[in-house]
C-alpha cells in the first residue's frame, strides 16, 4: 500500500513507470522474466522511504567486536535493524526518486558512507543470506504482478480533501497516520 501512497504523490515518477509497463509487458500481465528496472528502483526507493516493518533483521552472537559511528557492538551481542526512513546523507531524503537506484547513481555512491543504501540488510524488504523471508520471491512476485496491473490500467492521485504531510504510524508495520485517500481513473489500454 505505501508503494500507491508514493506513487498516487509522484505522478511523473508513476507516469514513467506505465511508460515502462506498456514497452516492456505490452498491455499483458507480469511474468517471471520481466525486466523492468524502474520498478525494481521503485521498489527499493519506497523501502528506503517508507519502509513497512518497523523493526526486522535481528542478529544474535555477533563474531567479533564492530564499531559503528563511534558505537562499539560487542562480541556474542544481539543486534536488530530499526527501520526508519534512510535519510544519512541523502540528498534531498525526504523526496521520493527511484533513479537513486539506478547504475548510475551506485557508481557514484562507491567507495562512499552512502554505499550503505546499496547493502541488503537496507535495500532489500525481506530481509537476505541464510535468514531471508522464505515467502519472499513469492511476495515480490505478487507485488511486481498487483503494482504493474494497476499501473497499466489506471491512473491514481490523492484525494484533493487529503491533506499532507502524513506521519507515519509503527505498530508491526508502518502505515499512514490517517490513511490517505487515494482517487483512481481507469485508462483506456490503448492510451
Amino acid at each position: 500500500a505505501n508503494v500507491l501512497l508514493n506513487l498516487s504523490r509522484n505522478s511523473e515518477v508513476q507516469a514513467k513507470l506505465r511508460e515502462e509497463l506498456r514497452a516492456e509487458l505490452n498491455g499483458a500481465d507480469w511474468a517471471d522474466d520481466s525486466r523492468c528496472d524502474y520498478l525494481n528502483w521503485i521498489l527499493y526507493e519506497n523501502q528506503r522511504l517508507t519502509p513497512t516493518l518497523s523493526v526486522s533483521h535481528s542478529r544474535s552472537a555477533i563474531e567479533q567486536d564492530v564499531e559503528i559511528e563511534g558505537f562499539l557492538v560487542e562480541k556474542g551481542s544481539t543486534v536488530s535493524l530499526v527501520h526508519r526512513r534512510f535519510a544519512m546523507g541523502v540528498d534531498d531524503p525526504k523526496s521520493f526518486k527511484p533513479e537513486r537506484w539506478s547504475d548510475e547513481e551506485k557508481a557514484k555512491r562507491k567507495g562512499t558512507p552512502l554505499e550503505v543504501l546499496d547493502h541488503p540488510v537496507v535495500r532489500e524488504p525481506f530481509g537476505f543470506g541464510p535468514r531471508k523471508c522464505v515467502g519472499s520471491r513469492v511476495a515480490l512476485l505478487e507485488l511486481r504482478s498487483i503494482i504493474s496491473r494497476i499501473v497499466q490500467d489506471y491512473e491514481f492521485h490523492l484525494d484533493e480533501e487529503t491533506s499532507e504531510p502524513f506521519e507515519m504510524f509503527a505498530t508491526v508495520t508502518n502505515h499512514p497516520k490517517p490513511y490517505p485517500h487515494i482517487r483512481f481513473k481507469r485508462i483506456a489500454r490503448d492510451a
